[in-house]
């Protein structure tokens, strides 16, 4: 059994790895705010831009959103592989 002193670092763990994906599919989504611009929020996607924009965005909360399970799951099964 996992002393809460031993719970609480691997939970400071996980949220480091989390800001970690946090910050990098942010960062594609921001981008692809930025490539798409306002066509994409108005949902206008003839333009080229707009499609890119799409994809990046769609990309970053991919990232943003698998990444940071990943890291919980990194982290315990590292524990519970000890």
């Amino acid at each position: 059994m996992a002393s809460w002193g031993r719970s609480f670092i691997l939970a400071i763990k996980a949220f480091i790895f989390s800001i970690v994906w946090m910050l990098i599919g942010g960062g594609l989504i921001f981008f692809g705010f930025s490539v798409g611009g306002g066509d994409m929020l108005l949902g206008d996607f003839d333009d080229p831009d707009a499609i890119t924009g799409l994809i990046f965005l769609l990309l970053g909360y991919f990232i943003l959103a698998f990444g940071s399970i990943a890291s919980i799951i990194k982290v315990i099964t590292d524990y519970v592989g000890r």
